[in-house]
């Protein structure tokens, strides 16, 4: 997998900031969500504090990360004991620490991740190392799925999918279009699918009219042990077993 950049977008879920700006605001597309004020963006320098309706609020992130360790560990938000000091970067960590964020769900040792994923064809990456990517495994983990669901669409012979991550708090968007990656994925769908899947995760539902979010809802509920299949329907998304020769390399 070497050669590739992953683009890593993670939330957290934090205790109310001692400290924000509350005049220094960021615009959301209105559209995108069914509710006014669903989430409210307040800027921290390049990155971002969120507060939603329910008043959670949330620190925002994104990092650029040359392989699957380091995607990994951006998303860890305490320096885990079998980790020594030096041994691998904890940017998000650092980064909490640093600005004084206090994590409000501290038996959970992960951010919610996005990883996106520009590629010359998916036919790249087999179902094993998609799978790996949407649940954020480093190289070295064991590979636990069996199959991947996911969502894909085409455009003049240009691909792109959207994985699930089972139980991972994480999913992957992977892409051959160009394009969409650059001008699409990268500085707006990266955050806002981010932010569905946030709320998603805390409430239950996916706050949005739709189709693209509704759809990816549905994709969510079918990796989680939470939902039964009778709370999704499987006619929205597809599924691939991965190979048993896949998850051994």
């Amino acid at each position: 997998m070497g050669g590739f950049s992953f683009l890593l977008h993670v939330v957290v879920p934090i205790q109310q900031p001692s400290e924000i700006d509350r005049s220094v605001t960021a615009d959301l597309p209105e559209f995108e969500f069914d509710r006014s004020n669903c989430f409210t963006e307040y800027k921290d320098g390049e990155h971002s504090v969120f507060l939603d309706d329910m008043g959670q609020w949330y620190f925002f992130a994104v990092f650029t990360c040359s392989s699957l360790t380091e995607v990994k560990y951006a998303r860890h938000i305490f320096r885990p004991p079998y980790i020594k000091e030096g041994e691998f970067e904890l940017p998000l960590a650092d980064l909490l620490s640093q600005k004084g964020y206090k994590p409000s769900q501290p038996y959970y040792d992960k951010a919610y991740a996005h990883v996106s994923l520009l590629t010359k064809s998916l036919h790249d990456w087999n179902a094993a190392d998609q799978s790996r990517l949407a649940n954020c495994d480093g190289e070295d983990a064991p590979q636990l799925s069996h199959a991947i669901h996911y969502i894909e669409t085409s455009l003049n012979g240009k691909k792109a999918r959207f994985i699930a991550g089972w139980e991972s708090h994480s999913f992957l968007s992977i892409t051959d279009n160009k394009p969409f990656y650059e001008e699409i994925l990268e500085p707006v769908s990266g955050k806002l699918y981010l932010l569905y899947f946030t709320y998603w995760v805390h409430y239950g539902e996916v706050p949005s009219k739709q189709m693209m979010p509704r759809l990816l809802g549905n994709l969510w509920k079918s990796c989680s042990a939470a939902y039964s299949p009778a709370t999704f329907n499987p006619m929205l998304f597809r599924r691939q077993v991965l190979e048993e020769q896949q998850c051994q390399d």
